[in-house]
């Protein structure tokens, strides 16, 4: 008899959501009850015919209080191209959710996110979860883009400022010359972080991109004297 996997889930898409330039968010129901995850944490999607045959991972973009799940996908190879070409009806398979890069329940200071691109999606999925619980400290997102138009989630971000004033959110573009005045030009920074944030020092960071995205802000941080017992990363190839 062949194993099934008890990790294994099926999922239905009911909505394909446009976000940025080769950026699309499938909107997911689960078959059957929808596992629990925490928000940062991610889900490895198989597809058949599809190298790697154990599929790739996918940081989920929702809160982890939602009924549907999100996930936010840039196309950046044959894998990713055919989950953005995915139709309504569709039905994919997943493990379990999974992964490290979370708040922890008992975390009572400011948080610092920092996320370049696609980095997003664990942040948001984070984010989310502490303006619903009304997270009473300072809550910060630096957010690296390389131009305006490939800033994802900009409406919905800028939303979450309106309903949860603890939050403020820094826009970097860095391959434009931006014209709107809330952008900053450039990459970030340590030394702009602590100049931006009092309370850097004493602040958990969440650090999430590519991997030279992310070894870049990580020395950045120890640069200006963050501790790294208060830096968690995530990074993707």
């Amino acid at each position: 008899m062949k194993k099934v996997l008890s990790d294994t889930y099926r999922w239905k898409v009911c909505e394909v959501v446009h976000e940025a330039p080769k950026v699309s968010s499938l909107i997911l129901e689960a078959e059957g009850k929808r596992p629990s995850f925490i928000s940062g944490q991610y889900l490895t999607i198989r597809l058949p015919g599809f190298e790697p045959a154990e599929g790739k991972s996918y940081s989920i973009s929702s809160s982890e209080e939602t009924s549907l799940v999100r996930l936010t996908i840039k196309e950046m190879g044959t894998f990713s191209k055919a989950l953005c070409a995915l139709k309504v009806g569709d039905v994919i398979t997943t493990s379990a959710p999974y992964g490290f890069f979370y708040r922890e329940k008992n975390d009572e200071g400011d948080l610092i996110f920092v996320a370049g691109g696609i980095g997003i999606t664990p942040c948001i999925s984070i984010i989310k979860t502490l303006a619903r619980e009304k997270y009473s400290k300072r809550v910060f997102l630096f957010y690296s883009s390389r131009t305006i138009v490939d800033t994802i989630f900009k409406k919905e971000l800028s939303s979450i400022q309106t309903s949860f004033p603890q939050m403020t959110v820094i826009f970097h573009v860095t391959q434009e010359v931006s014209p709107v005045p809330f952008y900053n030009n450039g990459r970030i920074s340590g030394k702009s972080i602590i100049n931006q944030v009092s309370s850097a020092h004493e602040a958990d960071f969440f650090v999430c991109g590519s991997i030279n995205f992310t070894k870049g802000i990580w020395s950045e941080l120890r640069s200006v004297n963050i501790p790294s017992t208060q830096i968690y990363t995530e990074g993707y190839f």
